[in-house]
């Protein structure tokens, strides 16, 4: 089964939040191209991800995240992370990706930051 999420906007700001445990290799993919049709449907360039139901990623899930980046800064907007767990925190920091997307510790600091 595939990763599901919810969303709001809240301004101009596109807020995600996944529903399930993991963000794997068994759902990158998916989570990412329903993502990005998200993003084309609302138009929306600004995006908030709560993970706080995500207890754990893998590097596929770093990728899609990158992709979903790189998409977002073609169109001047940007992604940023909230509430991610102490382990998906600390892979982040180990591959040195909380250098390149903001990981704030609640969404509504994420949603300040643009």
């Amino acid at each position: 089964m595939g990763l599901t999420f919810s969303h709001t906007i809240q301004g101009q700001v596109l807020v995600i939040q996944p529903h399930g445990k993991r963000l794997d290799a068994m759902n990158a993919s998916l989570f990412k191209e329903n993502v990005l049709s998200l993003i084309q449907t609302t138009g929306c360039c600004k995006l908030v991800f709560d993970l706080s139901e995500v207890q754990f990623i893998d590097s596929s899930a770093l990728g899609a995240f990158l992709a979903i980046q790189r998409i977002l800064s073609k169109q001047k907007g940007a992604l940023r992370l909230a509430h991610l767990n102490k382990n998906i925190q600390t892979m982040f920091e180990i591959v040195s990706m909380h250098r390149i997307l903001n990981i704030f510790a609640v969404t509504e600091e994420a949603i300040k930051s643009f």
